[in-house]
């Protein structure tokens, strides 16, 4: 009778862990498009060679650079210095990135001290010390990867965060480089 007992105390403990288990790790979708439509081949539609797209990523960092004027390229980096959405866009990478540590703090243990001193006493009466220390240890262990998973979403948040920054600079030289 106990063996049945203990056999389903353990079967039930292993059904509650196993039903708290976190979802596989995130694997972005492959996309699926043909690369005539996406302008890597060149048709026989489009036969404009300087329209055909190419595999790698654009550059657009300092695509200004390429006109070699320096009066738009020290208006654009004057710009970049001192606007409110570029340096608005660059506390938010600051935000995510002291974020991030804390989060990443929570998979370490954790240390609290404290101490205090107190002397009583009044007029010629005998004076009193007290003396009072403490020391706290935590550490949650992180078995079902929340910690884990916390820490993967705000490096999420801290590439969101630089890829708006180069969104916010190269809509910024773009305009600056249309009314210039």
């Amino acid at each position: 009778m106990k063996i049945q007992r203990l056999t389903g105390i353990v079967s039930l403990v292993l059904l509650i862990v196993a039903g708290c288990r976190v979802g596989p790790d995130f694997k972005p979708p492959q996309e699926s498009v043909p690369a005539s439509w996406i302008g890597l081949t060149n048709t026989a539609t489009n036969t404009n060679a300087a329209s055909v797209a190419t595999a790698s990523p654009a550059q657009l960092t300092a695509w200004w650079n390429k006109f070699n004027d320096p009066t738009l390229v020290s208006l654009i980096n004057e710009a970049f210095r001192t606007n409110l959405n570029v340096q608005l866009a660059q506390a938010r990478l600051r935000q995510a990135r002291a974020s991030r540590g804390i989060v990443a703090g929570q998979f370490w243990p954790s240390l609290n001290a404290t101490g205090s001193y107190t002397r009583e006493g009044v007029g010629a009466a005998p004076s009193f010390n007290s003396f009072a220390t403490g020391l706290d240890a935590l550490w949650e262990l992180d078995f079902f990867g929340a910690t884990r998973r916390n820490i993967e979403s705000s490096d999420a948040a801290i590439v969101a965060a630089r890829e708006t920054i180069h969104d916010v600079q190269v809509t910024l030289g773009a305009e600056i480089a249309v009314d210039y």
